[in-house]
């Protein structure tokens, strides 16, 4: 990172700091029949992050790409989507389908990843425009840790701490502003704008 991009982004995080906390009406009605109220429902737009794999730039070898996501309050869903731009793309998006659960007396949402669908700029094989992969859930994980804690007992060292379900933290909310800290310590700062528009 560049000192003039790194300064920068020090002021964006001092900026967020600076935010009155979200207040914890945030992820009222989350998951209910009345989610469309929600103030986290509708599509949104990544304007800053700290995620290296959530950052595009037409300078990179990714190239550049549209991040956002939609929250569908009244299903509890949340799509990532990742539109990218790079004229010799192989992929024209990628959406990554989410279960979302609100911790209730706070700004907390829970996290489970679902699937992921590809959208293909030229059909895959010449047969496939898109295709679903599942994404290992939280059950996965945690089978993988306990043959670890097995695997580690019979080498007798200390065994790991398992991962905690991914969750986000809303920070700060408002008509036109998101801002969330995940489980991970990324900070994503992002912008309401019509879910249309977001890319599906």
């Amino acid at each position: 990172v560049s000192e003039p991009l790194g300064r920068a982004a020090d002021a964006v995080l001092a900026a967020v700091a600076a935010l009155p906390n979200a207040t914890l009406d945030a992820t009222r009605l989350f998951g209910t029949r009345e989610g469309a109220a929600c103030p986290l429902h509708g599509g949104w737009r990544n304007v800053f992050t700290t995620a290296a794999d959530a950052t595009f730039s037409a300078a990179s070898k990714r190239g550049d790409a549209d991040v956002g996501n939609v929250v569908d309050a009244t299903k509890g869903v949340i799509t990532n989507v990742i539109t990218f731009k790079k004229p010799d793309r192989a992929v024209d998006q990628l959406r990554v389908t989410i279960r979302a659960k609100a911790q209730p007396t706070s700004n907390r949402v829970r996290l489970t990843f679902a699937y992921a669908t590809v959208r293909f700029a030229k059909r895959f094989l010449g047969l496939f425009k898109e295709i679903k992969i599942p994404v290992p859930a939280v059950a996965f994980t945690r089978i993988l840790f306990a043959l670890q804690r097995v695997f580690l007992f019979c080498l007798r060292k200390p065994k790991r701490t398992p991962p905690e379900p991914p969750f986000f933290d809303v920070l700060y909310l408002d008509e036109d502003t998101r801002v969330q800290r995940t489980g991970d310590g990324n900070v994503f700062v992002q912008r309401r704008i019509d879910p249309a528009v977001v890319g599906f």
